[in-house]
Formats: structure tokens, C-alpha cells, sequence
């Protein structure tokens, strides 16, 4: 997938998502606990926590210079650590959060991915950066779109049409 390619996918998952959070908010189950444990609500922070990391990379680009990542993951390379502690860590986080301030966060946070993301040409999104272990831009901009609909999509939408 290219620049342009997937940037669009990025665009459409923005709208697939919008979606099913004005339809989880219009049918009242935004704090109603899924089969994971989690509500709509937490799976949403917790997927505006891992934008951050995205967004950090992006940012940091193009010698990774000022790689700062989130303070959740404790300032480290969140992919060093245990992934199930860290999203311990950010749904704990999550439920002190309102419905409305945790939609806003993931809005913009997936907003600044996409601006990010359209910053860069398609050259500088292919190369391959040490400070990424060899990964691309691209490659990050892939993990937040795989992230989404790969990783909780599929099983959110199913949630979600079962409910009343």
C-alpha cells in the first residue's frame, strides 16, 4: 500500500470509526462493559493512547531526534515492554475519563496522525530509519490503520450490532 493508498484507508477507518461511536453514544453504550471487559469508552482511550505513540514517531521524523514517547509507557519504547501491562495502565487511566473529553482526545489524536502523515512525501514515508529499527514512516502510519481495523474493529462492530 502507498502513500496516497493509505492515506485514504486512514481517512475511511476516521469515518467507519466516527460512525460507530455516534452509534454507540445515540444507543447509550458508551460505558456499558464489552465481552473483553472493557466499555466503548476505554477502547476508545485505549486506542487514542496508542495514537500517541504514532504520533510521537511521526513527529520525531526524520532523524528521530526528540523521540518522546507517551508518559503511560513510562517514557520508553512501548513496543520493549509488556503490551498487557501498558493497556492495564491506560484503561485505569480511561475510567476517570468522560464519554466526551475521550471521543475529543481520539478525534484529534487520529486527526494529527492523518496530518502527519499527508506532511511527508512519499519518499521520505518509504525510507527506512535507524531509530525505527529499520522501519519506514509508512510502516507506523500501517500500525495505527492495523491497530484499528485489524485489531479491534471487527469485534467492536460485532458488539455493537448485538446490542439493543
Amino acid at each position: 500500500m502507498d502513500r496516497t493508498e493509505l492515506l485514504a484507508e486512514l481517512r475511511q477507518e476516521f469515518q467507519t470509526w466516527q460512525s460507530l461511536n455516534a452509534q454507540a453514544e445515540r444507543q447509550d453504550r458508551t460505558d456499558v462493559p464489552m465481552p473483553n471487559g472493557w466499555t466503548w469508552r476505554e477502547l476508545l482511550a485505549h486506542l487514542a493512547a496508542w495514537q500517541e505513540v504514532t504520533r510521537a514517531r511521526l513527529r520525531a521524523a526524520p532523524d528521530g531526534y526528540g523521540l518522546s514517547y507517551p508518559a503511560w509507557a513510562s517514557g520508553q519504547n512501548p513496543d520493549d515492554q509488556d503490551v498487557d501491562a501498558l493497556n492495564a495502565r491506560v484503561q485505569s487511566t480511561a475510567q476517570g475519563q468522560s464519554w466526551k473529553a475521550t471521543q475529543a482526545a481520539w478525534e484529534a489524536g487520529f486527526q494529527e496522525v492523518s496530518r502527519l502523515g499527508r506532511s511527508f512525501s512519499a519518499t521520505e514515508l518509504e525510507q527506512a530509519r535507524d531509530w525505527l529499527e529499520g522501519y519506514t514512516l509508512l510502516d507506523v502510519l500501517r500500525g495505527t490503520l492495523e491497530h484499528h481495523h485489524a485489531d479491534h474493529l471487527p469485534q467492536a462492530q460485532r458488539w455493537l450490532q448485538q446490542q439493543p
